[in-house]
């Protein structure tokens, strides 16, 4: 009984163990089960998120189709455009920087590749039958990881995410990529496997629209009206019912009119970028702030202004005089060859060309329209005379010294010196001569030995005083034959000296006189 109870509990034991090994097994298929249906599913979200992919590009591509349907089609493959290297194959971070694509959006698909974008057109370009498609597409085959060839239930399930916009290549034909709606060769050669998305823009809807940026001629037949500002990067034309250009503004800044050639300003304002401006004035005119230039001169009907022919600049008045009135009244008329002034004149210079003879006869020749005047002219020796009463008589004469002269008492400049002249006996004599360059300072009474202080002489003129001393007898009473006065020079003063013929000093009583001078 004992043994054979062993032996069943034996034979239990190694069932058990069997079993394990089939649960195990189980297990093991369907984990491996499993796990390859969640790679699947993961695969498969991968190709449908790249599918999503590439709608994205292709929302992209239709805006930049759009934005730059112009460019593109006007000079086909030699379109320029700043921003983008290649304005045919644009990249997806060019896109980004233009925003057709948000600022995070990815540069490899879900699957982990590299998408590029080709233009072609298609077509009589520029003109009403061309037509853009941009391909965007993967720069690799859509496979598993270690799988050498294209995988088509991925290809398949891109497909489907890409709304019927989506092509394929498949390996029975490489060279094309296929989709619902196009077909066209495969932009990496032979590369089966890739897939891509299509966008389309041709100028069916164009011609029916005005859009922006468009550079045709819209040509519209009725009235334009804009709210707001309006900008013309060329220029900007008025035309006539005829089709004359009116008024041409230009780029330069310039503005042509012709037809009636009429500009009509409500404030007659022209101002500069600088401040300065030209106004027309009803009441004062033409008003600018800077000078007035004209090439060949300025004129009124009244006369003309440095006309262009003139040698020289010239004024002339047609008729009447020319008035020149300030804010003080007439101030200078022109009257014939005459010039009136109404006030002073001040000038640097006055010459005189008339030649008069002093003491002859003489008659008034110069405008009385301002009153009655004095009328001077120059003498043969360069001096002026003045017409005075039907007579000329000289004002200022030119002589020189030792002439004859008339009448006695006639004053002139010596032409040599410049000294003043008197015409006396007949004959012209220096002034100065005439008169004492001495001035007597003071006298004194003085004996022998008297000690007397110089006189100041302060300047005179130009000249500076040189003190002098004259003695001259007062009381002399002495039995020598003779006798002398002297002064001798002590520096500041003098001392007197009253002495007979040997030097003895005079008596006490001898007196004498000085008279102390400044000689200039």
């Amino acid at each position: 009984m004992i043994r054979r109870a062993a032996f069943r509990r034996s034979w239990q034991r190694g069932f058990t163990l069997i079993e394990l090994a089939i649960t195990a097994s189980i297990l093991s298929i369907v984990t491996v089960l499993s796990v390859g249906k969640l790679l699947q599913g993961v695969h498969d979200a991968a190709a449908e998120a790249t599918g999503s992919y590439l709608l994205a590009v292709k929302s992209a591509m239709d805006t930049y189709l759009v934005r730059h349907y112009d460019r593109l089609s006007s000079t086909p493959g030699a379109a320029d455009l700043p921003t983008v290297a290649n304005p045919y194959a644009p990249k997806l971070s060019e896109l980004r920087a233009l925003g057709l694509l948000q600022g995070g959006f990815p540069d490899l698909t879900p699957l982990n590749q590299n998408v590029a974008t080709r233009i072609v057109t298609t077509g009589t370009c520029p003109g009403t039958g061309c037509r853009l498609d941009a391909l965007a597409f993967t720069t690799t085959p859509v496979q598993l990881p270690g799988s050498p060839a294209p995988n088509t239930d991925l290809i398949a399930q891109v497909m489907m995410a890409t709304a019927g916009h989506g092509g394929a290549v498949y390996p029975e034909q490489p060279a094309v990529i296929r989709g619902t709606a196009f077909s066209l060769p495969n932009p990496l050669g032979a590369v089966p496997g890739i897939v891509g998305v299509l966008a389309s823009l041709d100028t069916t809807l164009f011609n029916e629209f005005v859009r922006l940026r468009d550079r045709r001629d819209p040509d519209l037949r009725g009235d334009l009206s804009v709210k707001g500002k309006v900008t013309i990067d060329n220029t900007l034309a008025l035309r006539a019912p005829d089709g004359q250009t009116c008024v041409a503004a230009n780029p330069d800044g310039s503005i042509t009119l012709r037809c009636a050639g009429k500009l009509n300003a409500k404030t007659g304002a022209f101002l500069s970028d600088q401040g300065d401006s030209v106004r027309i004035d009803p009441v004062t005119g033409i008003v600018t702030s800077q000078r007035v230039h004209a090439d060949t001169g300025l004129s009124t009907r009244r006369g003309t202004l440095f006309d262009v022919a003139d040698a020289t600049p010239t004024l002339r008045v047609n008729a009447g005089q020319m008035l020149l009135i300030t804010s003080r009244g007439l101030a200078l008329t022109v009257d014939g060859q005459d010039l009136v002034a109404q006030g002073g004149v001040s000038t640097r210079r006055l010459g005189l060309r008339d030649l008069a003879v002093p003491d002859q006869a003489c008659q008034s020749s110069v405008s009385t329209a301002a009153g009655s005047s004095a009328e001077y002219a120059r003498t043969a020796s360069g001096g002026l005379a003045v017409c005075s009463q039907g007579t000329w008589r000289a004002l200022a004469s030119l002589a020189a010294t030792g002439n004859a002269c008339t009448p006695n008492g006639a004053i002139a400049t010596d032409t040599a010196s410049g000294t003043g002249l008197l015409c006396r006996l007949g004959v012209w004599g220096r002034v100065d001569d005439l008169l004492s360059s001495y001035v007597l300072v003071s006298t004194v009474l003085v004996s022998h030995a008297a000690i007397v202080p110089k006189p100041a002489c302060g300047p005179l003129g130009t000249g500076t005083g040189v003190p002098l001393i004259y003695l001259i007898p007062q009381l002399e009473s002495s039995k020598a034959s003779a006798f002398t006065r002297r002064a001798r020079d002590l520096g500041g003063h003098w001392e007197v000296q009253l002495v007979d013929y040997d030097g003895t000093p005079l008596s006490a009583q001898t007196t004498a006189l000085a008279h102390l001078y400044c000689k200039y």
